[in-house]
Parts: C-alpha cells; structure tokens; sequence
C-alpha cells in the first residue's frame, strides 16, 4: 500500500451514517508519553514558519487549540502545487480551529479552499488507479452528500473495504500497521471502519503497546509521525473535526483575523564586514504571534537567494548560521545578529 494515497479526509467523511468507531485507551501510568508527544507538537508549531496542517489538527482534536491562524499566510502561494489529500488537511486544520475553510483571508486574496479541493479531485480522480479510485473522491463539506452525489455511496463503501483490507494486509508482527511512519493514519481509519473486517483480524491493543514502546525509543520525533499518532492516543481520528463544537467566542470571522492576525514586518539583511558587501530588505506579511524564524522562512520563500539561511539545533533552540551564503565563524568571531530597531533579539524562536 502507498501509505500516501490513503486519504482518510477525502474518503471517510462523505458516507451518511455513522460509522463503528474502536475505542483506543492509553493506560494511566503512559499518559506522560502522550503529554510528551503533545507537547513536542506544540514547540514544533509555535518555531515552524509553516507548519504541516496535520500538526494543526492533532492538537485541535488534543487540546483547545485555535493554531489555523498560522497556516495562513503562504497558502495561497502554496495551492497550485498541493495534491487534494494535502488540501483537504488544510480544510480540516481550518475547521478545527472553528475557521471557514470557503473563505480563507490570506495576504494576497481570498481563498476557497472547500472548492480548490473539489476542482483538485475531480483533476485528479481521472488519472486514479482502479483499486484507490474510491480513496480520492472529493469529501463533502460538512460529512453529507447531496441527491446527486448519492450514487457514489456504493463505490466508497467498496473502496473503503478494499482499503481497510489493503491496511490490514501490512500488519507486522510486531502490530506496527506497515512502518512506525504509516502506523498513526492506520490506526485512524482501521479505528473507524471496523465494520469491515472480523474482530480478530486487527489486535488493537498490540498495536498501542508498539506505539508506546516505539515513543520510549524516540521513533516519532519527525513532526509528520507525531501529528499523526496523537489523535489515536487521545481517543480521536479525524472524523472527529465534523464534531467538534466552536461557540461565538472561538470562531474567528474573516475579517477579524485578516485585521488583528496578521502582522507586516519589515526584514532588511545587511552585511558589511565581510566581502563582498550586500544589503537587502523587503516587507513580509505574518501571522501575528509568529516567532522571528517564521519571518526568515517568508523572506525566503519571496527570494530564496537573497534571503536563503540555514540554522543548527542548539539546547537554547535553533540558530541561524548563514545568510545568503554567508557563514557565521567560531575561529573569526562572527555571527549574525538580529535586531528590532537597535535592540537586540536574542533568539529566533522569540515571539513577535
């Protein structure tokens, strides 16, 4: 199975009845390792300049979160390169923050994500192989589908017994489900599509206990794997995004996060100490909250010559080595330095 053609928020959320869902319980005594994840997650959000939007969803569906205000501003530069599955994460990262994804206020424009979506199946699903065509067609906004969409309701459930098989097919002996990388978005859909396959066909149990002795071995420290076991560690799946419940205090209007969330900043990168001598600047458009790096990583994107860096991994958090080429030297006693106005910013994971 390619792991990445397992669309569980395409596919799952267009059937009209509720679907029997496993209840996964961690014990009481690993609950920390579920903190540990969760928290990871978090410090991997607030230091990304754009996160993946499946980290935005896994806390959503974990904590009262409302993160969606960080994915915003390079989405729109991002979509035409998007497959639909990577879209559809952004509608579920968008919703769980109690945010309309068929009205996203970027920077640039307005955007529809619910129809980018729609316009990216229907492209894609002509060039679908037979045995995943059920795996991409395009979800129905709100989990319902219309008089006209009925006739699909027979393909999905086919398709999703025919993915559920495939799943159960690479279940290791171990009870990883494929790899430890693959194991989160499994565990999500075996969870909610029991009703195809017998009881004994998947040990659920001995999956979690591999799952909580591969985090012990620091195996889910890329953010792609963590995003995606947590849900199953707090009893979740993202199916769970359709229920979750946004009152008038925690739905953020269009035009209020396109006023009050987003923050211009003005980047200038200098250099004159070392030749040959460069300066460049340009005005970059953030969420407001954003640490520094964040603003690097915009700069970037508008020019990856003139503002491309690199950082390393220290125990205070990262730090930016090179600008533009231009490596920071122990043995010179130079470094780059970053400023607000004249006052010094120390780190670049410092919120704005």
């Amino acid at each position: 199975v390619n792991w990445s053609k397992i669309y569980l928020t395409n596919v799952l959320a267009v059937l009209d009845k509720p679907l029997t869902v496993l209840d996964l319980a961690v014990p009481n005594d690993q609950q920390g390792l579920v903190r540990g994840i969760l928290t990871q997650l978090e410090n991997w959000a607030s230091l990304q300049g754009k996160p993946d939007p499946s980290i935005l969803i896994a806390l959503n569906l974990a904590k009262d979160h409302n993160l969606s205000v960080i994915i915003l501003c390079p989405l729109s530069s991002l979509l035409a390169e998007m497959t639909s599955g990577k879209v559809a994460l952004y509608v579920l990262a968008l919703r769980s923050s109690c945010q309309n994804p068929a009205d996203v206020i970027t920077p640039e424009k307005h955007v529809n994500l619910v129809q980018v979506l729609e316009e990216k199946t229907k492209e894609e699903i002509k060039h679908i192989r037979k045995e995943t065509n059920g795996l991409a067609l395009f979800c129905v906004y709100e989990g319902r589908i219309s008089p006209q969409q009925s006739k699909f309701t027979g393909t999905l459930q086919a398709a999703l017994a025919l993915a559920t098989k495939d799943i159960l097919n690479e279940q290791q002996s171990n009870g990883l489900l494929g790899n430890v990388y693959s194991t989160g978005l499994a565990m999500q859909a075996l969870s909610v599509t029991s009703e195809f396959y017998t009881a004994d066909a998947w040990n659920c149990p001995k999956t979690l206990n591999e799952v909580l002795s591969k985090i012990t071995e620091g195996a889910f420290s890329i953010p792609a794997a963590a995003s995606q076991i947590l849900p199953s560690l707090v009893g979740k799946t993202y199916l769970d995004v359709r229920g979750l419940t946004c009152s008038s205090e925690t739905v953020i209007s269009p035009a209020f996060s396109s006023l009050s969330f987003v923050l211009t900043v003005h980047y200038k990168v200098i250099n004159q100490l070392i030749g040959p001598y460069f300066e460049y600047s340009t005005t970059v458009k953030v969420p407001k909250g954003s640490v520094l790096l964040a603003v690097l990583e915009a700069a970037k994107q508008f020019n990856a010559n003139e503002f491309s860096f690199q950082t390393e991994e220290t125990s205070w958090g990262p730090m930016v080595t090179s600008i533009n080429g231009l490596q920071g030297s122990t043995n010179e006693k130079t470094y780059w330095q970053f400023l607000s106005g004249k006052t010094p910013l120390e780190q670049v994971n410092i919120q704005l």
